[in-house]
């Protein structure tokens, strides 16, 4: 069977009530039972305060999903067998896209070691000091955004 093709998914954004369902179902699998991070950490009470993205497949299959929390980008997942795909490039694009139409001078983030690349694509400085978050090593990366008048 032929990789996916990035123009086979759908991106929609939306609130906590309308997707979280299908957002939650890509988190447990990715974050809870891929990584064995605790479900406390990751269902943190914030999601009804986040603007909400996901990635569906042409049929309506959710396999990543991303949210916004003011100018943090968070909790970016991306199922295993979709990976590789564009769908994480998708997802940080709309991101910093939202971000920019809200005027925020600056968007922060904390990524995986696996994730760095994708970050400096987009040209985030990445803080060299590794932290643990949740039992998993992150850095610190941040965004300034740029405005033309």
């Amino acid at each position: 069977m032929p990789p996916p093709r990035l123009d086979m998914f759908v991106l929609r954004e939306g609130v906590w009530k309308d997707i979280g369902s299908s957002v939650l179902q890509i988190r447990r699998k990715v974050f809870q039972d891929e990584q064995g991070i605790a479900r406390h950490l990751d269902e943190d009470g914030y999601d009804e305060d986040c603007l909400h993205f996901l990635v569906e497949t042409a049929v309506g299959e959710p396999v990543g999903t991303a949210r916004m929390w003011h100018n943090h980008l968070q909790r970016l997942a991306v199922l295993d067998r979709v990976r590789n795909q564009g769908i994480g490039f998708l997802l940080v694009a709309s991101m910093l896209r939202t971000a920019h139409v809200q005027r925020f001078g600056h968007v922060e983030a904390t990524a995986q070691p696996s994730a760095l690349g994708l970050a400096r694509l987009f040209g985030f400085d990445v803080d060299p000091v590794v932290r643990e978050i949740a039992g998993r090593p992150h850095h610190r990366v941040s965004k300034q955004m740029i405005f033309e008048e």
